[in-house]
């Protein structure tokens, strides 16, 4: 294969395209790792994360001893069936009630997300205006084809939490355009006129070197296993960490910023990945070295994340926070159930205020008032132990 894409996207592309094409029918067996391997001569290490993420975009269901099945939803997330892709068909004319659509990265059960909905709600039951939820499952393409159905079919306006940074800016654009309200949360584009509800994703970035630096940690990394720059909240984060060491006079010391991870990692030999077996043994030898450079604390890029290197610590037998101070973001309703949870140092953003803050601009906003507004959201510390 000489497609410059990873090995498992340019899988994921070949099943796709299978999917669309009927080779396999709602809840029929799909390929196996093993098959996947033979036929496209690739790892299994690939097959696996190929396979993984075809479920996280919605259109497979693995059952652990059964293996997996094409979901019941998979012709409509590829855009077989338009009509699938919207909750409603809205028609704009004699109606009383304005139409919001809310287009969410993941299910809006996951993390906080929830607490987000609320808020929007809160505002806009009060208005008259109906919600419809769009869950664009951690795919950038479903987001767009999501984004695409709303610009055809009248919206009054829309919310939007972008999977991945501003990878959509040719739609957002046409939002602009033809001058339907689009409010963006959690992240925002330099130079685009619209209107942004963010979380001070710098300041929590800031608080939380400061608060290692002031509890006497020299060495503090920052781990991510995406690129810095990969989403505006993330670079803002790491923006606040750089800030507070350069403010002590210390600086960045690159050996300490582990990014990008996950592409490393695809970028291995076959040879290479056989060695380290899989990714989650990959992410150990980098805490490992992280150890044993003398790294005290990680601020990592949000708490699902510093979950996996609280595993590796444990794994390693590295005594958390003794040996190694773990930080994420998010604070995260699900710490409270995870092995570690109680041991990692987070930052809170407040997502009810996020939601408020959404419904009040798309409605201003439906109302005539002009697009523009960057409205940033306060956060907090969150000492988990």
């Amino acid at each position: 294969m000489s497609d410059k894409k990873p090995l498992y996207k340019q899988i994921m592309d070949k099943l796709k395209e299978r999917i669309k094409s009927g080779d396999f029918e709602y809840d029929a067996p799909f390929v196996t790792e093993d098959r996947i391997t033979k036929e496209y001569g690739v790892s299994r290490i690939t097959a696996i994360r190929a396979l993984e993420e075809l479920e996280h975009d919605g259109l497979i269901n693995r059952k652990r001893g059964s293996g997996s099945f094409v979901s019941k939803n998979a012709m409509s997330i590829l855009g077989k069936d338009k009509e699938d892709n919207a909750a409603v068909t809205i028609h704009k004319k004699n109606r009383d009630i304005s139409l919001v659509a809310l287009v969410m990265p993941f299910d809006i059960k996951l993390g906080n997300m929830f607490k987000c909905f609320d808020g929007i709600n809160s505002v806009l039951n009060k208005e008259n205006c109906f919600v419809s939820i769009y869950n664009a499952n951690r795919s950038v393409e479903n987001e767009e084809k999501i984004l695409r159905s709303l610009l055809e079919q009248g919206i009054d306006g829309v919310i939007c939490y972008p999977v991945r940074g501003g990878r959509n800016f040719e739609v957002y654009n046409q939002f602009l355009v033809k001058k339907i309200p689009l409010v963006l949360i959690d992240n925002y584009i330099e130079n685009m006129p619209m209107s942004y509800i963010v979380s001070d994703n710098s300041g929590g970035g800031k608080a939380l070197c400061e608060y290692a630096l002031e509890h006497g940690h020299k060495k503090i990394g920052f781990f991510c296993r995406g690129r810095v720059n990969e989403t505006i909240s993330i670079r803002d984060r790491y923006m606040g960490y750089a800030a507070a060491l350069e403010e002590k006079g210390l600086g960045v010391n690159l050996d300490y910023v582990y990014a990008n991870i996950d592409d490393k990692y695809e970028m291995l030999t076959e040879e290479e990945r056989q060695q380290y077996g899989n990714v989650e043994n990959y992410l150990k030898t980098i805490v490992n070295r992280m150890h044993e450079q003398g790294i005290s604390c990680v601020l990592c890029q949000n708490d699902w994340v510093a979950i996996q290197v609280y595993n590796c610590c444990k794994a390693l037998d590295i005594s958390v926070p003794n040996e190694m101070c773990i930080m994420g973001f998010d604070n995260i309703s699900e710490l409270d159930e995870m092995d570690g949870g109680n041991k990692i140092i987070t930052v809170e953003q407040n997502f009810f205020e996020l939601g408020v803050k959404a419904g009040e601009t798309v409605l201003r906003e439906i109302n005539g008032e002009m697009p523009g507004i960057k409205y940033i959201v306060p956060v907090k510390i969150a000492v988990r132990n």
